[in-house]
């Protein structure tokens, strides 16, 4: 039978984060809303930990995969083994309150958004100090048309996997499979559903996330969220105009806490390390708000070799040490 909310949890061996995170809400809400766990072939003690829940709670689920399917697929995974009209996808590290849940529950049980963004407030995971007060950049809960605005305004909010609650029937899950590999499938699941229809802001309320205060910039953090986002956010283009889908990449880089790095920083550590070449540099323009000047610069560092760049970059770091 056919439920109205699902709280779908990706996981991948956090058994004791996992843990605290379902007992802080299971029991306390409302016992029509189902909530699954998808565990991605864990090999600690997920599995036992959701094995003695699903003793206590009926409306509890757990799947384990027969192997580890990567990040995207394990989103799509846990959709596809909802039983429910929507599907509210929680990261297993990212907490809700028993209250915001039921709220939002009795809600869509009396209206039919196609999808409802929820806000969060971002902590620093070691001191607890707030990064950033407002995610959804709006403490107001509101109905908004899923058109070219909201697209800009909203898409880095929806990067936060646990902050989208979607329509299980308006997701193209054959398209879905396009974004497995992306990291960042949630943006399709999300936008590609919910374009030309009425959306539900929750904005009032907010979910915790817990972060860094220092994000790490490493290769796979360049690799994702330059070259993967750019190319994620450019396929909507049959969606979005070509103005909003510019206005939405680029504006990861100056109003997140990503302008630290800015978009020239993140071709040149991508070029060093093979990430991207001249044959990205379409998509390059293509999806991004470039100056004159920074389109010359980025054709230049595409037209050096990777390893000498490399090169350049390692020598600069030994000079910077030397001068401390």
């Amino acid at each position: 039978m056919e439920t109205t909310l699902t709280i779908a949890i990706p996981t991948y061996n956090r058994a004791a984060i996992l843990s605290e995170n379902l007992k802080s809400f299971l029991g306390k809400i409302d016992d029509k809303i189902q909530v699954l766990v998808s565990d991605n072939f864990s090999n600690d003690d997920t599995e036992e930990v959701c094995i003695s829940l699903v003793k206590i709670y009926p409306n509890f689920k757990y799947f384990k995969n027969e192997k580890n399917l990567g990040y995207d697929a394990n989103v799509l995974n846990s959709l596809l083994k909802s039983n429910s009209k929507y599907v509210w996808f929680l990261s297993d590290d990212d907490f809700v309150t028993p209250e915001i849940i039921n709220e939002i529950f009795h809600y869509l049980n009396g209206n039919s958004p196609a999808g409802i963004l929820v806000n969060a407030i971002v902590k620093d995971k070691d001191s607890g100090s707030v990064l950033i007060e407002s995610l959804g950049i709006t403490n107001k809960d509101k109905k908004e048309f899923c058109d070219d605005n909201t697209f800009q305004k909203y898409i880095q909010w929806s990067t936060l996997i646990s902050s989208i609650i979607i329509q299980k029937q308006k997701v193209d899950l054959q398209i879905a499979k396009n974004y497995i590999g992306s990291c960042f499938i949630q943006l399709y699941i999300f936008w590609g559903s919910c374009a030309n229809e009425h959306i539900y802001i929750y904005g009032s309320k907010k979910i915790v996330k817990y972060d860094s205060e220092k994000p790490s910039f490493n290769l796979s953090n360049y690799e994702i969220w330059f070259k993967s986002w750019i190319k994620v956010i450019n396929s909507f283009k049959s969606i979005y105009s070509v103005t909003a889908i510019k206005n939405a990449s680029t504006g990861l880089y100056v109003r997140s806490r990503f302008n630290q790095s800015g978009i020239l920083t993140y071709v040149i550590l991508c070029r060093a390390y093979s990430i991207i070449s001249l044959n990205d540099l379409s998509l390059i323009y293509c999806s991004l708000n470039l100056s004159i000047y920074q389109k010359i610069i980025i054709f230049i560092v595409l037209c050096i070799p990777a390893q000498f760049l490399l090169l350049l970059i390692n020598i600069s770091k030994k000079i910077k040490l030397l001068s401390r």
